[in-house]
């Protein structure tokens, strides 16, 4: 697994060209905070800060965005989206694993147990962890 500095394809699936790059914070592992301040495209985000513990989703965050996520038995499922809604799931080093629309409000990918995968819903990103 790699870092996000040296993937190109992770920074493409994830930001348009009329992003607000100088108006995101972007967060990132300590250790690399430097690194990311001084590569681009990284560095063009107005805002760089650690990642901490405190950060990371949780279904009750994400229930309060009327989002639910479930992840185990390498099964991601979310729910509580509008019909249609565009949904995509990346491993942590960029590779896709899925791309679909929800059905009924629900959609789901298959991930590696004991994986953290990135669920980007709308305009709404969360990584989670598959039990």
């Amino acid at each position: 697994m790699g870092n996000a500095i040296g993937n190109p394809s992770l920074f493409e699936s994830f930001f348009t060209f009329d992003f607000n790059f100088a108006g995101a914070t972007l967060y990132v592992p300590e250790e690399l905070l430097d690194t990311y301040k001084s590569t681009s495209p990284w560095s063009g985000f107005g805002t760089i800060l650690p990642w901490t513990e405190e950060l990371e989703a949780s279904v009750d965050e994400t229930s309060e965005l009327g989002i639910a996520l479930n992840a185990e038995n390498g099964k991601v499922m979310v729910s509580g989206l509008a019909d249609g809604a565009q949904v995509s799931c990346y491993t942590l080093d960029g590779r896709m694993l899925g791309k679909a629309s929800a059905d009924g409000g629900t959609t789901s990918f298959t991930a590696e147990s004991n994986s953290v995968v990135i669920v980007k819903a709308g305009k709404k990103t969360f990584k989670v962890y598959v039990k």
